[in-house]
């Protein structure tokens, strides 16, 4: 098996060679003729690599999918500004405030965000425009979700989509789709629980009584 990686791909320096899984498995990612394809590969066999590497191989724009903002720092550090990442509004200053760290982009309380006379040094929307046209971008899950769920999202166009531990994503879709009740946020409406609260059907003909008293 030639394990030496094709200079056409343009990967890193530190990436030459494949190890043995790793070219079993692009082989099969770039032959497959099926619309998903699972991998199970090991920690540590590089599965970044293996994924830009694919993409290439394959010519399409590809959204990299991860369950941790470290990870998508760590994918940023190997492939330096070939992998574009883009984050929610809070990892990013809001540029009106720069001098109060505290205040980021998701502080922003315009409701057309273009209207703001610093849009344009916003580091959000910078980073943001530069994944709607990047080739390769990488996201995590809770960011990734909200965007494509929401108007005019630009990341569903993607020819190919990778979902780096996808053993997390079933955990990232609840994240999604669930609301969350607190003790203290009853308290602060003077609201009481269902009596039985591990019921879906008690909770639905709560809201309706709960609903005039969280929107006073």
């Amino acid at each position: 098996m030639d394990l030496l990686i094709d200079p056409k791909l343009q990967l890193p320096e530190k990436f030459k060679e494949w190890r043995a899984p790793q070219k079993s498995a692009f082989d099969a990612i770039v032959d497959c003729q099926k619309e998903f394809f699972l991998a199970d590969l090991p920690t540590g066999i590089g599965k970044s690599a293996l994924g830009i590497a694919a993409h290439k191989e394959l010519g399409n724009r590809c959204i990299y999918l991860c369950g941790t903002k470290q990870l998508q720092n760590q994918i940023a550090l190997d492939f330096g500004e070939y992998a574009v990442t883009l984050k929610g509004k809070r990892n990013y200053p809001c540029a009106m405030r720069i001098d109060n760290p505290d205040v980021t982009a998701e502080d922003c309380n315009f409701d057309n965000p273009s209207n703001c006379d610093y849009f344009y040094d916003c580091e959000y929307y910078q980073q943001r425009g530069l994944a709607r046209a990047a080739p390769f971008v990488v996201l995590n899950y809770a960011y990734y979700l909200n965007e494509v769920n929401g108007f005019q999202s630009s990341f569903t166009d993607a020819g190919m989509l990778i979902c780096d531990e996808v053993d997390s994503l079933s955990n990232s879709l609840l994240s999604y789709i669930e609301i969350k009740i607190t003790p203290s946020q009853l308290e602060r409406y003077g609201l009481k629980a269902p009596k039985i609260t591990d019921r879906k059907e008690n909770w639905v003909e709560w809201m309706p009584e709960a609903l005039p008293e969280i929107e006073k």
